[in-house]
């Protein structure tokens, strides 16, 4: 059954695995659920394709032979390419979550996964990329990205708005 609905155009996916078996069974399972796939198992031909068709989103294992994954990312971001990603990571390489910050639309997952959660993650990005200006708010000549925004609501007091003293304590009674 396809999460698109009838006479909707899916999305195009590109699913670079180095690892064939799991390859080939997110290939089955996402065309399943309605998405066109296009798979490449090493970074040269994940490269060759990403630069040569429009994705709407990347599935891209970081481990993978001839190019480095996270290598690959950064050079796809250094050219234009503003496709979201979606990583796909071992267990052996957390680091990956601290350096993607800066490479655009990205999200993780960790193997093994569910495929719902796969499923899951791709829906967020897409919907993320489909309305990118969903968290700017926008008051005339100033705009700024919410999520990045760090607003609190305002802290009560019983006897009203009562200011902190010095080292952050509470005023004592």
């Amino acid at each position: 059954m396809s999460i698109f609905p009838e006479g909707v155009a899916t999305m195009r996916l590109l699913i670079v695995e180095d690892y064939k078996p799991l390859l080939l069974a997110l290939k089955r399972g996402l065309e399943e659920e309605g998405f066109t796939v296009v798979t490449a198992l090493d970074g040269d031909e994940a490269n060759n394709q990403a630069r040569s068709a429009n994705f709407d989103l990347i599935v891209l294992d970081l481990t993978l032979p001839k190019q480095d994954g996270l290598k690959l990312l950064q050079q796809w971001r250094d050219v234009g390419l503003k496709c979201p990603v979606l990583i796909l990571l071992g267990r052996d390489r957390p680091d990956a979550k601290v350096r993607r910050l800066n490479l655009g639309p990205v999200d993780c997952l960790t193997k093994p996964f569910r495929f719902d959660d796969l499923l899951a993650r791709i829906r967020v990005l897409a919907h993320r990329n489909e309305h990118p200006d969903h968290h700017l708010l926008r008051i005339p000549d100033m705009e700024r990205d919410t999520p990045r925004l760090g607003t609190r609501p305002k802290r009560k007091h019983s006897r009203g708005n009562v200011p902190r003293q010095a080292g952050g304590a509470m005023p004592s009674d």
